[in-house]
């Protein structure tokens, strides 16, 4: 991972060397690069790809703001490329998991005025005694366990059936069982997520525009019909709970095969306009809004790496390593 991360940051660094990143001949108008945060940490990285820390954090959107031209998603659509006059490069900053440490350092998106879009997995923000929220965390836990990972759909249909149909007492029983077998447990499960709530009053904020990002968080396209339809559904439900804006949507882990024509077309149905992978895709007026790309942010500050990243290193990047 190390290896990993260091040729990340320095390819970026290189392409910008050389007047690859942003493309000396391209206008920088004809697209924009969305990024995406997911854990910020005042402490030790424990997640290297997932975590950045709070003063690299402030060097970051310290650069953006000066450098810049920050979309704000509350005043985005379709028209971005026709209005979009701006001789900066574009960028549009996400952030995923509804972690409580984003509400501990919002301070810093005030300071520059960066505004964000918060993407919520809603089920695993709720409280566990609650019906949705402990079928969440069965479901989160059931993909926890290696081999369920490997399950046919009609084992997953059947699961899923099971808990759908089962009492509060009968999920209790359920999660306790599916706890300890847990062998593959991922770092958002280990989180602490903010409450609904806390995301009203976030919701209030102009900075801040929350779209869903599921309820329990799987690889949508490894599941079932009803699941799947469970899990947007009902995200959307929640997303209107707290006034958030039905039009965006981050698909969970967003590599290239979470994501088919099933899933974009049930979006579509439900309001979704724009839709996020993490494959590092610039966007521009040909792009399918409904798998528009994104880039991870590392816990790493450097200048020509960051104009690098924001003139499509990363899509560069992604292209040679076949992702």
């Amino acid at each position: 991972m190390g290896l990993n991360l260091a040729l990340r940051k320095y390819f970026s660094i290189g392409l910008n060397l050389a007047g690859l990143a942003p493309r000396f001949w391209e206008d920088s108008s004809s697209y924009f690069i969305t990024v995406d945060y997911h854990y910020l940490s005042g402490h030790e990285i424990t997640f290297p790809t997932l975590e950045v820390s709070r003063d690299i954090l402030d060097k970051q959107l310290n650069f953006m703001h000066r450098n810049m031209h920050v979309i704000n998603p509350k005043y985005f659509d379709k028209n971005f490329f026709l209005s979009n006059q701006s001789k900066k490069s574009s960028i549009l900053v996400t952030i995923d998991d509804g972690d409580s440490s984003i509400q501990e350092n919002f301070d810093l998106f005030r300071k520059y005025q960066i505004p964000i879009i918060f993407f919520i997995p809603f089920g695993l923000c709720l409280e566990i005694n609650s019906r949705d929220g402990l079928m969440s965390r069965i479901l989160r836990s059931f993909f926890e366990i290696e081999e369920n990972k490997l399950s046919n759909f009609q084992v997953k249909e059947d699961f899923f059936k099971k808990v759908e149909c089962a009492s509060m007492e009968e999920l209790k029983l359920i999660y306790s069982e599916l706890l300890p077998l847990r062998d593959n447990i991922d770092p958002i499960s280990n989180r602490a997520l903010l409450s609904i709530d806390v995301l009203k009053e976030m919701a209030k904020d102009p900075l801040i525009t929350l779209g869903s990002h599921s309820m329990s968080h799987p690889v949508l396209s490894g599941i079932p019909e009803k699941w799947l339809d469970w899990e947007l559904t009902t995200s959307v439900k929640y997303l209107q709970m707290v006034q958030g804006d039905n039009k965006y949507f981050a698909y969970p882990y967003g590599f290239k095969d979470s994501i088919n024509n099933n899933i974009k077309n049930k979006l579509k149905e439900l309001g979704v306009e724009y839709a996020f992978s993490t494959r590092s895709m610039a966007a521009t007026s040909n792009s399918d809004s409904l798998e528009l790309g994104r880039i991870g942010m590392l816990n790493f500050f450097n200048r020509r790496y960051l104009y690098g990243l924001a003139g499509r290193a990363f899509e560069v990047f992604d292209k040679i390593l076949l992702r």
